[in-house]
């Protein structure tokens, strides 16, 4: 592997990604401190808010490992501050400047809606236009009827189709293609329902916005767009922008060797409209300009104020407090209104922020893969230059508040965490924040006026405390997305509301059809509470004066207990808003709990039912093996060829051929891994080595050599078969839940969390069908793979074939 080693120390956190529009395309799902080189405006330098800025800015450089990076602020219709940071080139040692060439990922797409944007004021298009007005063949069919996709929902991401980058991400595939491909995509969800991003609907606004033009989308932007605005430096043209003298090299920060890997770039001619452009902070700073000043720039007016605002209305909510508009992130940062995108592609990230009500603004490029610091930006920039007089009326102001008490640990029982830990901390630069576990350090604003301390990164994100009559710390609340999650302080014990007696009549187990198994009333925290399968343990509160109980970390969902004549406790009745039914569970007597509890095996039967040392032998015996078959790629409406070779010694090798839209080869042995194609060779390391070791075909019949612990967690209906729910911890990675047919052992779905270096930890879960035994070995014919970055997945293979005989490097892929 190609790499750029600088000089090492352990980092601090391991950073994993949290940004808006980074392309996710891993094979098979799959403190460095450098020299503060600056340059800067000489305006600027004795600037003290400016100096501040930057010596903030220069940490978080460091502290999230960015090679290089610039950014330039805006005020009203002025650049006050250019300025550049770190490395360029890190084996040249060559500084960034301010005239140093980024790619600006998915902030290319406010270029494109701005340019549709300028097509309104004229005439030629209206944003509730159907696309298939204007590109009669892109066209959506779900049950027969063609979904009326407008202007505004590809360019809000509300169709209900999510990622099909798997249509632009070699290259190859021409934009006609691409769109001609996308509409055999199914949808992911219903239409105009949710948030789903989407690259190619911002493909086709562009060619759509091209063909009014009657020209090219890259001659439209450069007329439209960067000549008016002064960009000399910007283009959409890949060749154009590897061939400036003035372009950084790209890197991606590798957690599991402590480097930085040098990354190529990839050519996005085919997909330029959704993150194509390539820029400077000089350039750049002239499009800021633009925006804050309404559409207009030296004079003349290149998009209405009216348009524009349109682009910065709500049009799908992603978040309770963030909203998308067209190319833009709404949100607010101390109750002003803020307007941004970030942008990630291979080596390089991206981030435009704009707070139109106080006419400020900036724009932070950087050449590594996607970094808190985009997000995290927002807060550092905005609290160092926000006027005064906003910073005086809000009611989010820093202050120095005093936090010893809240330190300390943190129980996490909740959604894919479970026994965890979450620490909260006072971070080295003396603020709040939270060490969330299998992810990173999330730095804190300081308590609003609800005692909420949001994220730096996110305002969809906070914490908040609960103390007890004396005023010591109970336990810390992590609010998101509606739900409020109560995580127990460590070492303090909850104080029981009710006596125990008091919830014996409604603990056991209720038979629920809408969660496919039964529902468990336990006590835990000395609460009533409620384990959906499937789900999680949701704790609930008291009752109320009419019998609802609420789940304590969803307000909108309740739970009422129901009796029988006799007054016993018959069924459980689960609702939404006091008002409408989500499920009816009958109980479950208690003969027929204690019979399903007797015929639960222990760990050592679940193996042998699993036939693992028959089929051990086999593989053994038989090695090697080969699967081929095809791959269908649901939400990306493309089909491809895959093969699997296989031995008894974990070694594996996959291939996947879809064609012209390119092919993913990774092979693992017993020394390391590696992957390549669509994605630059890559070697595996550390966890994510652990991690891709535990994809061979044969796994699971080895689980009790490579698990640290494995339970037998009861029983379940999963597809109309009864199936026992195994769960099984391997140290560094996260927890595999494993659904064993209670009949043949068949494994029928695996559910787990796949770790990515720059996405974090994504939840996955493969269901396993069409099993055959041949060569001695039983083995699923059908693996559907499920998650939300890419959709769905349906491998089928039609050949099995063992006693193959491989050449010595048919498990080595070399760079």
């Amino acid at each position: 592997m190609r790499k750029q080693n600088t000089t090492k120390q352990h980092p601090k956190h391991i950073i994993k990604g949290f940004v808006q529009g980074f392309l996710l395309l891993s094979s098979l799902m799959l403190m460095l401190v450098l020299p503060a080189y600056a340059i800067s405006d000489p305006e600027s330098k004795h600037d003290p808010s400016f100096e501040a800025l930057i010596a903030a800015l220069e940490a978080k450089r460091q502290e999230h490992h960015i090679a290089g990076m610039a950014i330039a602020v805006v005020k009203g219709d002025q650049v006050v501050l250019r300025h550049g940071f770190g490395l360029m080139d890190l084996e040249q040692q060559t500084p960034v400047t301010p005239e140093t060439l980024f790619a600006i990922g998915s902030t290319s797409k406010a270029f494109t809606a701005t340019l549709a944007a300028i097509q309104v004021d004229q005439g030629q298009l209206q944003w509730d236009d159907p696309a298939s007005q204007y590109l009669p063949n892109y066209r959506f069919t779900v049950d027969d009827a063609e979904l009326p996709i407008t202007i505004q929902d590809m360019l809000s991401h509300r169709t209900g189709y999510t990622r099909n980058d798997l249509l632009w991400a070699n290259g190859q595939a021409s934009r006609e293609l691409i769109l001609k491909t996308a509409t055999k995509a199914k949808p992911w969800d219903d239409f105009r329902k949710n948030f789903h991003y989407n690259n190619v609907m911002y493909l086709a606004t562009g060619e759509i916005t091209a063909q009014l033009a009657g020209m090219s989308w890259d001659e439209q932007l450069q007329q439209a767009l960067l000549k008016p605005l002064g960009m000399d430096d910007t283009t959409s043209i890949h060749e154009q922008a590897i061939a400036h003298p003035q372009i950084a090299l790209g890197y991606q920060w590798n957690d599991a060797t402590e480097t930085h890997d040098l990354m190529p770039r990839r050519n996005l001619n085919n997909v330029a409209p959704a993150g194509g452009i390539y820029s400077n902070v000089n350039d750049m700073a002239h499009w800021v300009r633009m925006l804050l000043n309404t559409g207009q720039f030296n004079g003349q007016q290149l998009v209405s104020a009216e348009q524009l605002q349109a682009t910065w209305q709500p049009s799908v909510k992603i978040a309770d407090t963030m909203d998308y508009g067209m190319g833009w992130f709404l949100q607010q940062w101390q109750g002003q209104q803020v307007v941004e995108h970030g942008g990630s592609i291979d080596g390089y990230g991206a981030q435009v922020t704009l707070l139109p009500e106080v006419q400020l603004g900036y724009v932070l490029l950087t050449n590594n893969t996607a970094s808190p610091l985009q997000q995290e930006s927002i807060h550092v920039v905005l609290s160092h230059l926000l006027p005064p007089e906003v910073q005086a009326t809000s009611a989010a102001a820093q202050t120095n508040l005093d936090y010893s008490s809240m330190v300390g640990e943190y129980h996490a029982n909740f959604a894919s965490f479970k026994d965890s830990l979450f620490t909260f901390l006072i971070n080295d630069n003396g603020r709040p924040a939270v060490d969330v576990p299998g992810q990173m350090v999330y730095e804190l604003k300081d308590p609003d006026e609800h005692g909420k301390m949001y994220f730096i990164m996110t305002d969809t994100v906070a914490v908040s405390f609960d103390r007890d009559q004396a005023g010591a710390i109970t336990a810390m609340r992590m609010h998101q997305n509606r739900m409020d999650f109560e995580l127990p302080k460590k070492g303090v014990p909850i104080a029981p509301e009710v006596d125990p007696s008091e919830l014996a009549a409604y603990l056991g187990q209720y038979q629920s059809k809408t969660f496919n198994g039964p529902i468990q009333a336990i006590i835990q925290n000395h609460r009533l509470t409620l384990d959906v399968p499937n789900q999680m343990a949701f704790e609930l509160h008291l009752p109320d004066a009419e019998g609802f109980r609420q789940f304590r970390i969803k307000a909108d969902m309740s739970a009422q207990f129901e009796t029988d004549e006799s007054g016993q406790i018959s069924q459980l009745v689960l609702y939404r808003d006091r008002e409408k039914v989500v499920d009816t569970a009958p109980r479950i007597t208690a003969d027929t709990a204690a019979k399903a509890e007797a015929e639960l095996p222990d760990v050592a039967a679940l193996m042998v039912l699993m036939n693992n040392e028959k089929q051990l032998k086999a593989l053994r015996k038989k090695s090697g093996f080969r699967l081929s078959g095809t791959i269908e790629m649901v939400n990306s409406g493309i089909t491809g060829q895959v093969t699997m070779a296989f031995d008894a010694k974990h070694s594996y090798a996959q291939h996947m051929d879809f064609g012209t839209f390119g092919e993913i080869s990774l092979a693992v042995n017993e020394h390391g891994a590696a992957t390549t194609g669509i994605n630059p060779y890559t070697e595996l390391k550390g966890k994510y080595l652990k991690q891709i070791r535990m994809d061979h075909p044969a796994v699971a019949l080895d689980l009790a050599n490579q698990a640290e612990q494995i339970q037998v967690r009861g029983r379940r209906e999963l597809h109309g078969r009864s199936v026992y729910v195994m769960r099984v911890k391997i140290t560094d990675l996260p927890t595999r839940t494993y659904y064993i047919d209670a009949q043949n052992g068949d494994v029928l779905r695996m559910k787990t969390q796949l770790m990515n270096p720059v996405a974090g930890n994504i939840p996955v879960t493969i269901d396993y069908s069409d099993h055959k035994k041949k060569h001695g070995l039983r083995l699923p014919m059908t693996t559907t793979i499920k998650n939300p970055m890419m959709g769905l997945a349906i491998i089928r293979y039609d050949d099995f074939k063992g006693k193959q005989k491989f050449a010595d490097d048919a498990f080595v892929i070399e760079p």
